[in-house]
């Protein structure tokens, strides 16, 4: 970085392993010497680099004109099941209305008073939406019951 960036509030762009520009809070120390009474944030952007780079074709989906469903699941994990795994299991269903699932919380309770001891309780976040019609509730219910068993047979279990 450079030693006119304020070094924990700075970043570097990188495209394809090559930096390309550097950002942020300019250094307290630059500030001082020109006077500068509030924080000054500045950037750099090395043009020739990125000029250099292939145009990408833009990652973009069409937005969907049907409604998402947004549904939360509570579970109860054995803290050696990694999130990777589960994530995996979700996403091996094959099921293209799920849009995304993230966890929204994870509960680890030292007592063991509210989630048994060496487990966790994750709430998971996940959205469905279709691009060709509106979502059911049967077909909701289906998908639910995949995620369900998807967890459950990682180790999980549905939170009563």
């Amino acid at each position: 970085m450079p030693s006119w960036l304020h070094p924990g509030r700075s970043a570097r762009a990188v495209v394809d392993g090559l930096t390309v520009g550097y950002f942020g809070q300019l250094h307290p120390n630059e500030g001082r010497q020109r006077k500068l009474k509030q924080p000054v944030y500045v950037g750099e952007l090395h043009l020739d680099r990125l000029y250099k780079q292939a145009l990408r074709s833009p990652a973009a989906r069409e937005l969907s004109r049907y409604q998402a469903v947004q549904r939360d699941f509570s579970f109860v994990v054995p803290d050696e099941i990694q999130w990777t795994k589960l994530a995996d299991a979700l996403g091996d269903l094959g099921i293209p209305e799920i849009v995304s699932f993230a966890p929204k919380e994870v509960l680890r309770d030292a007592k063991g008073q509210r989630v048994p001891l060496g487990h966790s309780s994750l709430l998971l976040g996940v959205v469905f939406q279709s691009e060709t019609r509106t979502l059911r509730e049967d077909d909701l219910q289906a998908y639910s019951t995949a995620i369900v068993q998807a967890i459950e047979a990682k180790g999980g279990r549905l939170r009563a």
